[in-house]
């Protein structure tokens, strides 16, 4: 699996403490927040998929696939939210 091939990293060898908020806010969003985003968007064209091929079978499906749009809507409108806060953060 993908995430087994990952380096095994606790975070310890960055000290993220020292960072200034901006560089912190910055990295934050390039690193984790873009990375949700690619993500959320193959799960859904997958999700999508599986509803126009199983769904006929499978209705649940459906109710999944409405389930992980709003998980996916509610965690897109919270790290815009953080994003926006850091971002307040470093201007004072």
């Amino acid at each position: 699996m993908e995430l087994e091939a990952l380096p095994k990293n606790d975070g310890a060898a960055i000290d993220f403490s020292s960072w200034p908020l901006d560089l912190l806010a910055d990295y934050i969003e390039k690193t984790h927040h873009r990375y949700v985003e690619e993500k959320a968007l193959v799960l859904q064209s997958f999700l999508d998929k599986l509803c126009r091929v199983h769904g006929e079978r499978h209705p649940e499906l459906f109710e999944i696939n409405a389930l992980f749009n709003e998980s996916a809507h509610d965690l897109a409108a919270h790290m815009k939210k953080k994003s926006l806060f850091f971002f307040l953060l470093s201007e004072i």
